[in-house]
């Protein structure tokens, strides 16, 4: 098994194809969905459910390899195995990421288990080995991040640039950061609020700048 090289991918604008109709497909159409992929779903057969989702290139006939085409990644979720080699042999020809779903051997990458909590995304992959207990894992990481890391890393996002902004020593702001980005903070932020959060953290800014001055 080869060690993988874990990234999150910006797919904001680019082309993907999802191969397969079914259930399992429609689960990772909406995932791409909130990505922001432009995608093309191409299938025989299309559950209903997909005629709900706005912006999708549906395309109900059986792949063909030109569909891979401009794409940056693509997703075989069909239940013919056949099916699934050929749409690996083309993507491969064209350096096409591809995923064969619960075909772990067959993937260039893999999908992980993952809780987003706006910005935050914690992503858990087990290498195809047992999605299950990445499922597991997940949800103790969800207990783990409650909703509100989400606003607390929204109030970091804007405390970053104001940081950057008004204190010039590298030092001074790698301290101003890990005391902003402190589980105090995060505690604060819990009990009373994002306006007391970020009043306290704007005033561990300013007694840093008059420090550094």
């Amino acid at each position: 098994m080869a060690t993988l090289f874990p990234m999150h991918l910006n797919l904001e604008g680019q082309r993907v194809l999802v191969v397969g109709g079914g259930q399992v497909a429609l689960r990772k159409v909406e995932l791409l969905l909130d990505a922001g992929a432009r995608i093309t779903v191409v299938s025989p057969q299309i559950c209903r459910d997909f005629d709900s989702i706005e912006g999708l290139d549906v395309q109900r006939r059986p792949f063909e390899p030109d569909d891979l085409d401009g794409c940056m990644i693509a997703i075989a979720a069909t239940d013919d195995a056949e099916v699934n080699r050929k749409i690996v042999r083309e993507a491969r020809k064209r350096s096409v990421l591809v995923n064969v779903v619960d075909q772990p051997e067959l993937c260039d990458f893999y999908v992980p288990a993952s809780i987003r909590r706006r910005r935050l995304c914690v992503a858990i992959s087990t290498g195809g080995a047992s999605p299950s207990l990445a499922r597991r894992l997940r949800r103790e990481l969800e207990r783990q991040f409650p909703v509100e890391y989400g606003q607390f890393l929204e109030l970091l996002a804007e405390m970053r640039q104001t940081v950057l902004d008004r204190i010039a020593s590298k030092d001074a702001r790698r301290k101003i950061f890990a005391r902003i980005s402190s589980e105090e903070m995060f505690s604060l932020l819990q009990q009373r609020g994002p306006a007391a959060a970020r009043k306290a953290m704007f005033d561990k800014i300013k007694d840093e700048r008059l420090g550094d001055q």
